[in-house]
């Protein structure tokens, strides 16, 4: 049963992305992208949470902490 949805909110996440300084692989997000812009649906994308292969770049989930290097 159709629910009406037309928007949908995509969470990227940058360390899923970005595994290596400065190589990005989007591999994973394009399928899902292109899956829900097959189905008609609009996406509002949100690259957050933070990325450990930085200092003070927080973790995989909102559980981490983000700090300037120098306060840890």
């Amino acid at each position: 049963m159709p629910l009406g949805i037309k928007t949908i909110r995509l969470q990227g996440g940058w360390a899923k992305t970005e595994k290596v300084k400065g190589s990005y692989d989007f591999a994973w997000l394009d399928a899902i992208i292109d899956d829900a812009r097959g189905r008609g649906l609009n996406i509002l994308l949100e690259t957050d949470y933070g990325n450990p292969i930085y200092a003070g770049g927080g973790g995989w989930d909102l559980r981490a902490d983000f700090r300037s290097p120098r306060r840890r």
